[in-house]
């Protein structure tokens, strides 16, 4: 685990470290993880939202969406930032925009993030979002009778969400660990440095408590020096969490 700051850092007076699980903890596979999930999505906007039956076979490709991407809701595009908001590039769908038609667009717009119109795609479980968003997009401009951007921008946003919470993305990830989970012996390292110097350590995640015991015995238990297992390390425990709301 590598961690990477622009000031030092003095560890010195702080008594307890938090960490997130997912992503941070415990890697996934983030290619079989977000297809699982684009998968699962599309097909429930198809059962549940009356998308046309072919949003359920559309393939994930990892290269049609980054972290760090903005979707624009109101022109149905993907857009990458400057550190100052200006739209540096823009794809319709997963179609480039033009220079001068981004341009005619965005030429005077400093995108805000706190803006509803937009969405940031700014984690790893996010990009299963981007992808699918792009490809409906295409296939409203290709003719099929799909909602305004907006909406097929919300409904992807609640379908992703509603995979992540039902249970049915996470029972097929906790049977397979070997092919979502990375493991990295460095994580438990470290984390045992920090208790060698005294340091409390905490977990919060949203996940729940058994998903989150299952991960973290594949991810973590195989690696320790001088600890039994992860429960031995961490001083205090939260899962559902219901981050940021909580």
């Amino acid at each position: 685990m590598s961690v990477f700051i622009n000031r030092s850092l003095n560890l010195k007076h702080i008594a307890l470290v938090g960490f997130d699980m997912d992503h941070t903890l415990v890697r996934y596979d983030t290619e079989a993880f977000e297809s699982l999930t684009h998968r699962y999505a599309a097909r429930l906007l198809v059962e549940e939202r009356g998308y046309p039956e072919a949003v359920g076979g559309l393939a994930f490709d990892s290269e049609r969406a980054l972290v760090g991407l903005v979707i624009d809701k109101r022109n149905g595009n993907l857009l990458k930032l400057s550190r100052y908001g200006k739209v540096k590039m823009a794809s319709h769908g997963t179609r480039p925009l033009d220079f001068r038609v981004m341009q005619s667009v965005y030429q005077n717009v400093a995108v805000e993030l706190s803006d509803p119109a937009f969405q940031p795609l700014d984690t790893l479980f996010a990009i299963s979002t981007g992808v699918l968003f792009s490809q409906l997009i295409d296939m409203k401009s290709g003719g099929a009778d799909l909602a305004d951007y907006a909406t097929i921008a919300g409904d992807v946003s609640r379908a992703v969400d509603a995979v992540h919470r039902n249970g049915s993305l996470k029972n097929v990830v906790r049977g397979d660990l070997q092919r979502f989970v990375i493991q990295d012996p460095l994580v438990p390292s470290l984390l045992e440095r920090y208790k060698d110097y005294g340091k409390k350590l905490m977990i919060i995640t949203n996940s729940d408590y058994e998903y989150t015991r299952a991960l973290l015995e594949y991810a973590l238990d195989p690696f320790w020096k001088n600890h039994k297992g992860w429960r031995d390390v961490f001083d205090v425990v939260i899962t559902l969490a219901d981050k940021p709301r909580f």
